[in-house]
């Protein structure tokens, strides 16, 4: 049973500078909440503490692309340009969605994250 934000075609393991890296996620449609003060799309990079944020959908280097299949259903998929300035190092791509409930058709936030990559050298 596929979820809102699972993945459907994950990223590889390992990406050079000025690689395009893409993953897909079962979506939902974006006009659900259009997040005018957050992002569909994270890139996030990997540190000791944890992960920390390097990009979003506001920036040049990464694309949003929503389709709605047949039956209603709808993927997501994120891409990223790398530079050849890229910070190596280990990074996840997240998408942060809402789904809608048949009942109350109120909005219900989801996130989904690929599995973490490294881009080297």
């Amino acid at each position: 049973h596929v979820k809102f934000g699972d993945v459907l075609i994950d990223v590889d393991n390992t990406y050079a500078c000025g690689d395009t890296i893409k993953v897909t996620f079962q979506g939902a449609n974006p006009r659900n909440d259009q997040k005018i003060n957050e992002s569909f799309l994270t890139v996030e990079k990997k540190s000791e503490d944890g992960f920390s944020v390097v990009k979003t959908d506001g920036d040049w280097e990464t694309k949003f692309h929503w389709k709605r299949e047949i039956g209603g259903e709808s993927t997501v998929t994120l891409e990223w340009n790398t530079t050849t300035d890229t910070e190596l190092g280990q990074y996840r791509m997240c998408y942060h969605g809402d789904h809608k409930m048949i009942v109350r058709n109120t909005p219900v936030p989801f996130t989904g994250c690929s599995a973490i990559f490294e881009i080297s050298a």
